[in-house]
């Protein structure tokens, strides 16, 4: 499934919003989930969804960041996040607390041209070609695969540090970016009911793969 949400403050204590930050439930033994060139998309296409802050995820008109954000039980506020999509590390971590806050996420998203709307599989993904998800304890493994030849999308060291933390995490494709050039991988898992859920996401650079496969 496809899926898709503007305040800022540097935080120099974002590590401590990780933990928390990890938002729907599926067991880690059930089916690969997979993708392919047919797939369709499934999010909000409204140009007021930019606006949602507290819903949003999307790349910068550039493509080199993705914000998120998501609720922490633990703050009792949603998350606003930027993060790097080449390296994976975060840009900005800080809690949407106020109309001060939500007004600053807002001009973040808008100097950077960020937008909510996911590109599909159409045009990116070969006839040929399939995303596979597998969620396992510590992350999910994501594979490019054409045919019989199958290629691992590595996630920045960063991201791959955040995801280790989940013992049972369920995954699913948010969409590509506009140029095709990265996926967003969505990672959530229920932590109970002191931090409810946490969501968090991993992007992975197509190309290493595509060249891998030729």
């Amino acid at each position: 499934m496809w899926c898709m949400g503007c305040r800022c403050v540097d935080s120099p204590t974002a590590d401590k919003h990780e933990d928390e930050l990890l938002v729907e439930q599926a067991p880690v033994d059930s089916e690969p989930v997979e993708h392919g060139a047919d797939t369709e998309l499934t999010v909000k296409q409204d140009e007021e969804e930019v606006c949602d802050i507290e819903g949003f995820a999307g790349f910068s008109e550039d493509e080199k960041l993705f914000a998120y954000s998501a609720y922490s039980r633990g703050a009792d506020t949603h998350i606003f996040t930027v993060v790097d999509s080449l390296e994976g590390r975060r840009i900005t971590d800080f809690p949407l607390d106020g109309e001060g806050a939500r007004a600053r996420a807002r001009s973040l998203l808008t100097e950077g041209g960020f937008s909510s709307q996911a590109r599909d599989g159409s045009g990116v993904l070969d006839r040929d070609e399939i995303l596979r998800l597998d969620a396992e304890p510590g992350g999910v493994r994501v594979w490019l695969v054409r045919g019989e030849d199958r290629v691992a999308l590595e996630p920045p060291a960063a991201m791959a540090e955040v995801a280790s933390r989940l013992d049972d995490p369920s995954a699913d494709v948010w969409g590509f970016s506009p140029s095709g050039a990265y996926v967003a991988v969505r990672l959530a898992e229920d932590q109970g009911s002191v931090l409810g859920e946490a969501v968090t996401y991993q992007i992975l650079g197509m190309e290493p793969a595509r060249l891998a496969l030729r």
